[in-house]
C-alpha cells in the first residue's frame, strides 16, 4: 500500500462528515513549482468553500488559504506533497523518516513521551499534524509544547505499512486535546493526521 493510500484509508476511519487527502509527487518539495501546482489544486478542487472575495487569494503564495466552510491543512515534503480539507479542524504531516534524527526529537520531546512512541519518528509527524490542528489561541507558540501519548497499534492488511492511533495534550500536565491522531510509517515516511472532534 503507497503513503497515499494508506492516509486516504485511514481518514476515512476517523468519522468525520467530509475528509478530502489530495497528495501528489508534483506537490512535493523537490519540484520547483510545487506551491503552484498546490494552490491551483486548492483551487480547482475547493473553490467552493472559499467566499467570492477569498477564492483569488488561495493562489497567492504569501497567504494560507483559510476557506469559509471546513477546514485546511497543508504539507510538503521531498517526494509528496498536498493538502486534507475536512468538516473538523485537521493537521497533516508527512516527512522523509531518514530526515528526522534522534537528536532533533531529543530537543522537541519529553522522555516519556520517547519512552511510549512506537517509534521516535513518529513523534514529529505527530506533534506537527497537531499543532496544525489547533487555530488561533488554542495553538501553542511551539510544536514541542504538545505532549503525544496513548499509542495503540492499528491492524492493518500490510505489515510494512504500519499504523497507530495517539492522544495528545496541549503540555504534559494539562487536559487532553479533544480529538484524535493517527501516524503510520510508509515506503519511507512517516505521517501523521490528528482531527479535533469539535467542529
Amino acid at each position: 500500500m503507497n503513503i497515499s493510500d494508506q492516509i486516504q484509508s485511514k481518514v476515512k476511519t476517523l468519522g468525520l462528515k467530509l475528509a478530502e487527502v489530495h497528495l501528489h509527487e508534483r506537490f512535493s518539495s523537490s519540484q520547483s513549482d510545487h506551491r503552484i501546482f498546490l494552490r491551483e489544486s486548492i483551487y480547482e478542487n475547493l473553490s467552493a468553500a472559499f467566499s467570492r472575495e477569498k477564492r483569488p487569494q488561495i493562489l497567492l503564495l504569501d497567504q494560507i488559504p483559510q476557506p469559509d466552510e471546513g477546514y485546511l491543512s497543508i504539507v510538503h515534503c521531498k517526494g509528496i506533497g498536498g493538502y486534507i480539507y475536512a468538516s473538523n479542524p485537521i493537521g497533516i504531516d508527512i516527512e522523509l523518516s531518514a530526515r528526522i534524527s534522534r537528536e532533533v526529537i531529543d530537543r522537541v520531546a519529553q522522555p516519556q513521551e520517547l519512552n511510549e512512541a512506537p517509534f521516535f519518528q513518529l513523534l514529529w509527524s505527530a506533534k506537527e499534524a497537531t499543532f496544525k490542528s489547533l487555530r488561533g489561541t488554542d495553538q501553542p507558540p511551539v510544536a514541542s509544547e504538545i505532549f503525544i501519548e496513548s499509542w495503540r497499534e492499528q491492524y492493518d492488511a500490510s505489515p510494512e505499512a504500519k499504523t497507530y492511533a495517539y492522544t495528545a495534550q496541549r503540555n504534559e500536565n494539562s487536559a487532553r486535546i479533544d480529538g484524535v491522531g493517527l501516524a503510520g510509517l510508509a515506503e519511507g515516511y512517516t505521517w501523521a493526521v490528528f482531527a479535533l472532534s469539535k467542529a
